[in-house]
């Protein structure tokens, strides 16, 4: 069984944006970063610094790692064990009774949009699914113009479809503050 080179690709090249613009948001706010993970209290004070910027670079590599048919497949194993890894450390801030942490998911200007919340689990849970996707190998077809086009416009919707999410999960959590 192979998945079609566009699913493969649209796939592909939106994770890969989501873990590429990830690595440098933690990168250029790391000090932010820090905190964040400060506030999950899952780790200890001393490696949080190196952490965060361990955190980042393997974000980045599973970003690069993602955009290579060399690659792709253990790539997408990182990428799921990453996005897992960190839909157990929001179950964990959760059931430890952590409600107000942020996620840590957009750190720069908007920063602090999502606390950590059961709906951020499930998107994770989701996307675990989506990368766990790409260890199905790719048909080795030849792309046209069409499929191209196709993929470009499937990571847009892709990424589209993310943002919705988040915005849903973080209106839904302040709707429940204000009452």
């Amino acid at each position: 069984m192979t998945l079609d080179p566009i699913f493969g690709q649209t796939i592909s090249f939106g994770l890969s944006m989501l873990f590429m613009l990830a690595a440098l948001d933690k990168l250029q706010h790391h000090e932010a970063f820090v905190g964040v993970l400060k506030n999950y209290a899952l780790l200890p004070t001393q490696v949080l610094r190196f952490s965060a910027f361990a955190i980042a670079l393997a974000e980045g590599f599973i970003a690069f790692g993602l955009m290579l048919d060399a690659s792709r497949e253990t790539a997408a194993l990182f990428a799921a064990s990453v996005l897992g890894v960190y839909a157990l450390a929001m179950a964990l801030t959760l059931k430890r009774g952590l409600q107000h942490v942020d996620c840590g998911c957009t750190l720069g200007e908007g920063g602090g949009i999502n606390v950590v919340s059961k709906g951020l689990i499930y998107r994770n849970i989701a996307m675990t699914l989506i990368a766990l996707s790409l260890i199905v190998p790719i048909s080795q077809r030849a792309l046209t113009i069409t499929d191209i086009v196709a993929i470009a416009f499937g990571v847009l919707v892709l990424g589209l479809c993310y943002a919705t999410i988040n915005q849903l999960i973080a209106n839904h959590h302040r709707y429940q503050d204000m009452t």
